[in-house]
């Protein structure tokens, strides 16, 4: 959802530091998972996403974004991981600069498949702890029932249980999944 800006500048009157410091917090999580799908190094997807907040708050000043903040962030990041990836095959490209737009069909497949990933890593966080591991275990170390069991000192019945719950609760976040996907598509 498109958030405006009243002011001028890229921040609202008041107190930029607080306003930025949300930013971060809402959007540096999803970025790194959206720049790490580009380059493939996670630490290289942290830095990229620093170096965007960090041009963003050297900027705010001057900065004016006409569309949604959070279309601008992944715009920069995914630009900022195209120079990347030139530099790295040794192509001169042309250096990320605030307010610097690039248009790619691919960008709204990547950030539903971002927004899609942290809704299912937020709902399996949510999960009951014990259902939370043995779920962990079964679906992404892809341990058998029997395996969990064993690792766990539970009945494999019980896992068995516990999957059953932790699935039926996942689907509860489907609905909410498929709404916002639809929203995104808007």
């Amino acid at each position: 959802m498109a958030e405006p800006l009243k002011s001028p500048g890229f921040f609202d009157e008041g107190d930029k530091q607080s306003q930025f410091r949300t930013l971060f917090v809402q959007y540096y999580r999803p970025l790194t998972v959206f720049a790490n799908d580009y380059v493939g190094d996670l630490d290289m997807a942290r830095d990229i996403v620093q170096s965007v907040f960090v041009k963003l708050w050297e900027s705010r000043e001057h900065l004016h974004i006409r569309r949604s903040v959070k279309s601008y962030l992944y715009q920069c990041v995914k630009n900022v991981c195209y120079n990347h990836i030139h530099a790295r095959q040794h192509i001169k490209t042309t250096e990320f600069k605030p307010g610097m737009v690039v248009v790619e069909d691919d960008v709204l497949d990547k950030m539903i498949a971002v927004e899609t990933k942290e809704r299912i890593y937020e709902a399996i966080e949510g999960l009951p702890e014990k259902c939370r591991v043995i779920f962990k275990l079964s679906r992404i170390s892809q341990l058998k029932h029997a395996e969990i069991a064993e690792k766990l000192n539970l009945t494999e019945k019980t896992i068995e249980n516990q999957i059953a719950i932790a699935l039926k609760k996942l689907a509860d976040y489907r609905i909410s999944l498929l709404w916002l996907i639809f929203l995104l598509l808007l």
